[in-house]
């Protein structure tokens, strides 16, 4: 990864009105922990901006969800990193995940989720990379 990345931050919910009031996986938990591993050391990042989808379904292509899709397209020379807290946060079908990463590969881009270990309170970032991608 590169040095001092700029990172663009992914916060998705499915149904607002429940998950918005739940700690485990409200929007703030899931900016914090991207923040928290963007600002860290190991990374020594700057937060690029944030794509905040509420009430969208995981189910929803990341390329058209009204948040995060500008940010392939308008505005993808913003950013080197994709953070979320969770892959499930980007999408649940695998195919349309499969298409993201490709597109991030093309494009030099990185996807990251950022793991809250609720044992230590540990970040524990899982980088996403296939066979022959380089370390």
């Amino acid at each position: 990864m590169i040095k001092h990345p700029r990172v663009l931050g992914a916060v998705r919910l499915s149904i607002l009105l429940s998950i918005l009031k739940d700690d485990t996986n409200s929007p703030e938990r899931q900016r914090q922990a991207v923040e928290h591993w963007t600002a860290g050391p190991a990374v020594d990042g700057r937060t690029a901006g944030w794509a905040e989808d509420l009430d969208v379904s995981g189910a929803m292509h990341p390329f058209k969800r009204p948040g995060l899709g500008p940010w392939f397209n308008e505005r993808a020379d913003e950013w080197d990193v994709l953070g979320v807290w969770k892959l499930d946060r980007l999408s649940r079908k695998a195919g349309h995940f499969a298409e993201v990463f490709e597109w991030c590969q093309k494009h030099g881009k990185s996807i990251v989720s950022v793991l809250v270990d609720p044992d230590r309170g540990a970040v524990r970032p899982v980088r996403v990379r296939v066979l022959g991608d380089e370390p």
